[in-house]
């Protein structure tokens, strides 16, 4: 039961990852044309967007 539940879990967080590593990718890309700061800003959220969601996932 907690496997398939795990396993559940893994492949959510994947495609979750893949739809973030989309979206980083055509924002970052469209944002370093515009305003290097937004990119930047951007860089951040999303690094610490991952940590606060493992985070309160895991308590």
């Amino acid at each position: 039961m907690q496997e398939t539940l795990i396993g559940k879990f893994k492949t959510k967080n994947r495609l979750i990852n893949r739809y973030i590593r989309a979206y980083f990718v055509t924002k970052l890309s469209q944002r370093l044309f515009i305003n290097k700061y937004f990119a930047v800003s951007d860089i951040f959220f999303f690094t610490l967007l991952p940590v606060i969601l493992i985070g309160v996932l895991n308590n």
